[in-house]
């Protein structure tokens, strides 16, 4: 064997023997990204109004504008003439179905015995049914104004918000009489109010999914994005899909209007192992 063929094997067994270097072997999620531009955008429905549910006088707010609030909390008193009235026929209706109940049974014993007849016991039944049931329609009537039906009655109600936001504007001044559904006061819901407004090219229409993720780049932030609308008809001048996506999570300084930059994940997500092999 010639000097050069052994130099030769001797350097290929080296390399048989030669440990390459890797990273640990895992599974990563990949998704089709498309790159898309959108615009910034406030919903139409973006404030809510506070609104009188019986008439009455305003006597209290207990929020300023500009002020943030939150879901449930309370927003305004009214002192109402007609709580009070519904709080008077609630009262009698209770005291005359006593009253109906003590007949009831006593005509019930008088039958038994002989000494009543079964029309008049039926009559007071049905008498006792209805009282009830009014009663049952003017509580109803107090929980959707929030009023409790139980221990003492007021001549007041309080109106609570609906949704997180800021307020914007009170329209009715302290001490005003107002009739139901006179709006009080109007809420600005705030960034869950705003949306981005996308236009996703037609051979993606297969893809698209409502809550599908994505990312919006916004101040050299990224933040989480989802669709929350896919609307049904092509924009007339792109012919492109208008795809709107809600934000996860609250973005400070946002301008309506603005155009961002956004990544949507398109498809199914897909699982590959994946190694990360080092130079040698």
């Amino acid at each position: 064997m010639s000097r050069y063929l052994f130099m030769l094997m001797l350097m290929l067994v080296n390399l048989w023997g030669l440990d390459v270097p890797t990273a640990e072997v895992k599974k990563r999620v990949f998704k089709d990204i498309v790159k898309l531009n959108a615009q910034i955008i406030q919903r139409s429905n973006a404030k809510e109004s506070v609104m009188a549910r019986l008439g009455g006088k305003v006597k209290r707010y207990y929020v300023q504008e500009g002020q943030k609030i939150k879901k449930g909390q309370k927003v305004a008193r009214i002192e109402s003439l007609e709580l009070s009235a519904l709080s008077s026929k609630l009262k009698l209706l209770r005291k005359q179905l006593r009253i109906h109940n003590k007949n009831y049974k006593m005509l019930q014993k008088l039958y038994a015995d002989g000494l009543e007849i079964a029309q008049n016991v039926n009559k007071e039944q049905r008498e006792r049914d209805e009282t009830a049931s009014q009663i049952e329609s003017v509580k109803h009537q107090l929980s959707l104004m929030g009023v409790s039906s139980k221990g003492t009655l007021q001549s007041s109600y309080t109106l609570y918000a609906g949704s997180d936001g800021v307020v914007s504007k009170i329209f009715t001044p302290i001490n005003s009489v107002v009739s139901s559904d006179t709006a009080l006061l109007s809420i600005s819901k705030g960034s869950k109010s705003i949306l981005l407004k996308m236009f996703v090219p037609l051979r993606y229409a297969s893809s698209l999914k409502m809550h599908q993720k994505g990312e919006m780049l916004y101040g050299n932030k990224s933040y989480a994005i989802h669709v929350s609308q896919i609307l049904p008809e092509l924009d007339e001048k792109t012919q492109q899909i208008v795809v709107l996506c809600g934000l996860d999570e609250e973005v400070k300084n946002l301008f309506i209007n603005a155009f961002v930059q956004t990544k949507l994940y398109i498809g199914e997500e897909k699982s590959y192992l994946s190694v990360k092999k080092s130079a040698l």
